[in-house]
């Protein structure tokens, strides 16, 4: 099973539009065209990291209300957890 697809049949049969993004700069473009309600991002992306899209989604002035939940794989340790923390912090 290829990664998201849980999730996605999931939010699907829950009545949720799913748009798939295979990389950071293609969740950050949809993030800017579609300005979805919940952005649910991958830490490991290919090309940009997910704790770097979700500070680029939250420095942004017209995605800074998306609800971003971030999900890894990999069991992260308490100064992963202060990273992500930091990076879903709006600016003031």
């Amino acid at each position: 099973m290829k990664p998201g697809v849980m999730q996605d049949s999931h939010l699907q049969r829950a009545g949720y539009q799913v748009l798939q993004a295979a990389t950071g700069a293609e969740a950050l473009r949809i993030v800017t065209e579609l300005r979805p309600e919940l952005v649910l991002l991958d830490v490991k992306l290919p090309d940009i990291n997910g704790l770097e899209v979700c500070r680029q989604i939250k420095s942004e002035r017209s995605s800074a209300d998306i609800m971003v939940l971030q999900v890894s794989a990999s069991a992260g340790g308490p100064a992963d957890r202060v990273q992500a923390w930091r990076s879903v912090q709006t600016p003031t």
